[in-house]
C-alpha cells in the first residue's frame, strides 16, 4: 500500500528516510530558547527559516511530485509543545498533511511516543519515533493525535512541515 492511501485510511504512516533530513540537521545547530513546555530554534533568522523551506521542498520533490498540492506551515521545536499532550487535530490551524520528521530516539522508557486513534473505530495505535523517522498525518477531521510526556529528559528534537493536498 503506498503511503498516501495508508493515512487515508489509518490517519497516519511512517517510514525511515536519511536522505530527506539534509537541512533538519543544520537547524538545531542554532541557538534554541525555551517558551513554556519546550524549546524552539530561533527559526526567525533568515537561515532557520530558509532551511525549514528547503525542507519542505525536499519533501515536496521526494514525496508528493505526483499530487497537486500548495505548501503550508513549518515549525520545529525540542521537547512536547504545550497542548500536544492532548488529543487533537491540526487541520484547523495549518494543512491537511502533515510531515513530522524525528531527529531523535524514543521508545518506551524515555516517552515522548504518539498515539493515533479515529473517531468511531475503537482502540488507539501507538509509535515511538526514532531517528530519521518521517510520520505523515493526514489531518482530516476524524483523525485525532496527541504526544506522550516525556519520562527522561531526552531532545525530542521534531520538524513539523505541512502542505495542502489539492484533491480533484
Amino acid at each position: 500500500m503506498d503511503w498516501y492511501s495508508e493515512i487515508k485510511i489509518n490517519g497516519f504512516h511512517r517510514f525511515n528516510d536519511q536522505k530527506a533530513f539534509t537541512y533538519l540537521e543544520w537547524y538545531y545547530r542554532m541557538p534554541l530558547v525555551k517558551y513554556q513546555t519546550a524549546k524552539y530554534p530561533i527559526f526567525y533568522y533568515p537561515i532557520g527559516k530558509w532551511l525549514l523551506r528547503k525542507t519542505q521542498k525536499k519533501l515536496k520533490q521526494l514525496y508528493i511530485s505526483d499530487f497537486k498540492s500548495e505548501y503550508g506551515i513549518v515549525d520545529a521545536w525540542r521537547g512536547v509543545d504545550k497542548g500536544t499532550d492532548e488529543w487533537h487535530n491540526d487541520m484547523p490551524d495549518g494543512s491537511n498533511i502533515a510531515f513530522l520528521m524525528y531527529l531523535s530516539d524514543m521508545d518506551e522508557s524515555t516517552g515522548g511516543g504518539l498515539q493515533f486513534r479515529q473517531q468511531h473505530v475503537s482502540g488507539v495505535k501507538t509509535v515511538y519515533p526514532k531517528k530519521y523517522d518521517i510520520i505523515v498525518l493526514d489531518q482530516d477531521l476524524k483523525f485525532t493525535h496527541r504526544v506522550l510526556p516525556l519520562i527522561k529528559p531526552i531532545n525530542r528534537d521534531i520538524a513539523n512541515i505541512e502542505f495542502n493536498i489539492l484533491e480533484e
